[in-house]
C-alpha cells in the first residue's frame, strides 16, 4: 500500500522546483525580461517562459531572436539528424531482442526434447545466447546515449549560440566525449525465420515481406466503445486507454514506493466524418493537487515533442479543476484535445518523445516511454473503419 499522506513541506519544495524549472520548445519570438525575484527570464509570445540559460555576462541578447533566423538552421538540422540516429539505433535494438527471443525459444525446445545434447548443439546455442545478451546490453546503452543526445540538441536548438555551446560541452564532458559527439546508425542484422526442419536459419538477403521491422505483425486492437455519438448522432469509436507517462520526483519517491505521484492515461476517439480527439486522464495522488498545480483551462496548450525534434500543439476543449477520487486516492483531471488534419499527419508519421502539460499554476515536461502511442491508437482506429 502506498502512503496516502505526505507532508505538505515536500509538495511545497516540489512546487518550487516546478516553478523554477521550465524550458519551452515553442517556435515563437522571445524577449528577455526580469521577474519579481529580479532574475532574468525569456518570455515567449504565448505567455510561457523559462529562466535564461548561461552566465550573467551573456544574458542580454543583442536583438530579439526568432526561430526562423538562419543562424538556427544548423542546430535544427543537427537535432533532426541525431533523432534519426536514435530511431535507427532503436530499430537495431528491437531486432537484436527478436533474435534473442528466437534463440531462447529454440534452446527451450531442445532442452525439453528427447535429443542428445551433443547432437543438438545446445552448448553452442547457450554460448551464443550469453554473447547476444551482452550485445543487447551494449546496444541498450548506445540507444540511451543517442536518445539523450538527440533530446539535448532539440532542446537547445533555439538557444543563443554561446549558451547552446556551453550546454553541449557540459554534456560531452559528463559522458566522456573529448571532442565532437559522433553517433552513427548501427547496421541492422537479419532477423531469424523458422525453417521447415524446426531449426532457425538466417536470410543473408531477406525479402522485404519477411522483415518483421518493415512488416510487423498486427497489434491487438480492442475498442472501449463502438456505437453512436450522443451529440452528433454519428458512428464513434474509442480506443482502450493506455498509460502515456507516469512520474514521481526524486524527493518524493520514498513516499510513493508502489505507484507514481502523477500518472496519465490516454486514448483516441474517432467520429465518422473525420473528427479525431485525444483524451487524457491525469491522476495526481494528493488531495492538494488543485492548490499545488491549479486547473486546466479551456484553450490551454498541450505540447507534444516528437523524436524527430518537431513539436505538435493541441488545445484543450474541456476545462477541469480536478475532482478527488476516494477510490483511486487521487485528484483526477479529464482533458480533451481535438486533432486537426496537419497534426494528425505528424503524429501518424513520428514517435513521441515528451509531453509538456500546462496547468494554470505549473507547467512540466514528462518523458514518454511508449513512444508509439499515437501509431498504435491510430492503427487501431483504422482497423475499425
Amino acid at each position: 500500500m502506498r502512503k496516502s499522506a505526505v507532508k505538505l513541506v515536500y509538495f511545497n519544495r516540489i512546487l518550487a522546483l516546478f516553478v523554477l524549472w521550465g524550458w519551452s520548445s515553442a517556435l515563437v519570438a522571445q524577449v528577455v525580461s526580469t521577474n519579481n525575484e529580479g532574475r532574468k527570464i525569456i518570455v515567449f509570445s504565448d505567455g510561457s517562459w523559462r529562466y535564461f540559460e548561461g552566465k550573467e555576462t551573456a544574458m542580454e541578447p543583442a536583438r530579439t531572436l526568432h526561430p526562423d533566423s538562419q543562424e538556427f538552421a544548423k542546430p535544427v538540422t543537427q537535432a533532426r539528424e541525431a533523432a534519426s540516429v536514435a530511431n535507427q539505433t532503436a530499430l537495431v535494438l528491437i531486432r537484436a531482442r527478436v533474435i534473442l527471443a528466437a534463440l531462447e525459444w529454440e534452446i527451450d525446445s531442445l532442452e525439453n526434447a528427447d535429443v542428445k545434447v551433443a547432437e543438438s548443439g545446445l552448448h553452442e546455442k547457450r554460448n551464443r545466447l550469453y554473447d547476444l545478451q551482452r550485445e543487447i546490453d551494449i546496444l541498450d546503452a548506445q540507444h540511451h546515449l543517442a536518445k539523450e543526445w538527440a533530446a539535448l540538441l532539440a532542446k537547445t536548438a533555439y538557444y543563443q549560440p554561446s549558451v547552446r555551446r556551453e550546454e553541449l560541452v557540459s554534456w560531452q564532458q559528463a559522458h566522456g566525449f573529448a571532442g565532437e559527439v559522433v553517433l552513427r546508425p548501427i547496421t541492422p542484422q537479419p532477423i531469424p525465420v523458422m525453417a521447415n526442419s524446426g531449426s532457425y536459419r538466417f536470410h543473408h538477403a531477406p525479402r522485404p515481406e519477411d522483415d518483421l521491422m518493415l512488416h510487423p505483425p498486427p497489434t491487438p486492437c480492442e475498442v472501449a466503445h463502438a456505437g453512436t455519438d450522443a451529440i452528433t448522432g454519428l458512428k464513434r469509436w474509442d480506443t482502450q486507454p493506455s498509460l502515456l507517462f507516469s512520474k514521481t520526483d526524486k524527493a518524493l519517491q520514498a513516499a510513493f514506493p508502489e505507484s507514481d505521484l502523477i500518472r496519465c492515461h490516454g486514448y483516441l476517439t474517432a467520429v465518422a466524418g473525420g473528427l479525431r480527439i485525444l483524451h487524457l486522464v491525469i491522476s495526481i495522488a494528493t488531495p492538494k493537487a488543485q492548490h499545488l498545480y491549479g486547473s486546466f483551462e479551456k484553450g490551454g496548450m498541450l505540447e507534444l515533442r516528437l523524436l524527430s525534434g518537431e513539436s505538435v500543439r493541441l488545445f484543450n476543449n474541456r476545462p477541469d479543476s480536478g475532482i478527488w477520487d476516494a477510490a483511486l486516492q487521487s485528484t483526477v483531471y479529464h482533458l480533451q484535445f481535438q486533432i486537426g488534419g496537419i497534426e494528425e499527419k505528424l503524429l501518424r508519421q513520428g514517435e513521441l518523445d515528451a509531453v509538456w502539460l500546462h496547468w494554470s499554476q505549473v507547467k512540466e515536461e514528462f518523458e514518454i516511454y511508449e513512444t508509439d502511442f499515437f501509431l498504435q491508437h491510430f492503427s487501431c482506429l483504422d482497423q475499425r473503419g
